[in-house]
């Protein structure tokens, strides 16, 4: 019997953000892994879902079809409609009713139902009538549901056959250079860093202890993200990192002078900065 069925934002999210194809192939194979010894599954109206981005996770998913992603057998049918009855005499709006008996996640909580499978999603509850999440209707079904990281660490993230975990199979050095290879992609200069380094050809920090450079921060940084400020007042803002200015320095008239030259209000305590007086 499945253990953990699988939402479609737990493939999408994992190929977007922490699990890519080209750096983390041990999840995916792991996955498949795990499907095999009957722990891991998914349901076909997913594919649907999946396939819809025409990307690498919709190659991958229409390659393991049926296997991973299982489509509705006998005892699905059965709790189709109990789910249905659950949606419907919840309160919740027609309009959220409808679009959710339209979806994939109507057949993901029928298919749990149906084997007593925990569904694993990345959604939360949410009260509100104007749609349905799956952690709702699991708790009001009475079924279990989790976040792929605590199934992941219930799991222990281990593949049968090598014994270790998801991480054994990159190093270091390989995340750093799918980082680098992202911000490369992104327009980003690529540094050496013993070449900013304090005795470096064209040293940017006094020492290693230093993380931020701040005189890129204060001439290139500041300079593009706070263009409303006057100069001065930005490079206060790399001066004093985050302290806060004496209250001497943050009066009412200059926090409306503040705001009447620019409709930029700036979390926390840096409107304190802003709100130093010019000169």
């Amino acid at each position: 019997m499945t253990a953990y069925l699988f939402d479609s934002n737990v493939f999408i999210q994992a190929k977007n953000l922490h699990y890519g194809f080209d750096f983390c192939p041990a999840f995916w194979d792991c996955l498949v892994e795990q499907n095999g010894t009957g722990k891991v599954a998914s349901i076909d109206k997913v594919v649907d879902e999946l396939q819809a981005g025409d990307d690498e996770l919709a190659e991958w998913a229409a390659a393991w079809g049926e296997e991973l992603f299982l489509p509705p057998d006998d005892a699905v049918l059965p709790a189709l409609r109990t789910v249905s009855d659950w949606a419907s005499g919840r309160g919740y709006r027609p309009a959220a009713v409808a679009t959710f008996l339209q979806v994939a996640d109507y057949w993901l909580v029928a298919h749990a139902l149906a084997h007593g499978c925990i569904v694993v999603t990345h959604e939360v509850p949410a009260d509100t009538a104007s749609k349905i999440k799956i952690p709702n209707a699991c708790i009001g079904l009475g079924l279990r549901c989790m976040s792929p990281y605590e199934m992941l660490r219930r799991a222990r993230a281990i593949c049968p056959g090598n014994g270790q975990g998801l991480m054994a199979r990159f190093t270091e050095s390989e995340v750093e250079d799918a980082a680098l290879e992202w911000l490369a992609a992104l327009a980003y200069a690529v540094l050496h860093g013993p070449d900013i380094g304090p005795e470096g050809p064209a040293p940017e920090r006094c020492s290693y202890d230093e993380v931020l450079l701040t005189g890129r921060l204060r001439d290139g940084s500041l300079d593009s993200i706070l263009t409303c400020l006057p100069r001065r007042w930005r490079r206060c803002c790399a001066r004093y990192g985050r302290r806060k200015l004496p209250p001497s320095r943050r009066t009412a008239a200059c926090t409306v002078t503040w705001s009447k030259a620019c409709p930029l209000r700036l979390p926390g305590r840096m409107e304190s900065w802003a709100a130093m007086p010019p000169g």
